[in-house]
């Protein structure tokens, strides 16, 4: 087998610069485009957990065209937003359901990640109060 990579390699050595050049670029962006958010443990790629919090304060967090629905709790600040890639559609019906003082047991995604080029907060994905 290492016998046959050889052989063509050899037989192929003016290709193989040629080859080289997308092979690298695709794994590159494939690479960034999963394995950064994945490793900084970024929505939707993050961890997973059941947390129960009491709700402090809903606000919009609106910046130039685009508006997230904010929640700042007992347990910090959370974020809730539709997602295509996790078939979250009913964000705006969950975030309804929210009231200030009250408390519940949420699905949440991801990490909170704050610097200079990054900002998210762990997002919300499921609602249910807690009596």
């Amino acid at each position: 087998m290492i016998k046959s990579i050889h052989n063509f390699i050899d037989d192929n050595s003016d290709l193989l610069p040629l080859l080289a050049v997308p092979v690298v670029c695709v794994v590159l962006l494939v690479g960034i485009f999963f394995g950064l958010p994945y490793s900084l443990g970024l929505y939707p790629f993050g961890p997973e957990s059941v947390q129960t919090i009491t709700v402090d304060r809903l606000y919009v967090d609106v910046s130039g065209k685009s508006s997230n629905y904010m929640i700042s709790s007992d347990k910090g600040i959370f974020e809730m937003d539709n997602s295509l890639i996790l078939g979250i559609f009913n964000i705006d019906e969950l975030y309804g359901q929210l009231e200030a003082g009250k408390t519940y047991e949420v699905t949440v995604k991801g990490q909170k990640l704050l610097n200079f080029i990054f900002q998210t907060y762990p997002h919300i994905t499921t609602v249910k109060e807690v009596k």
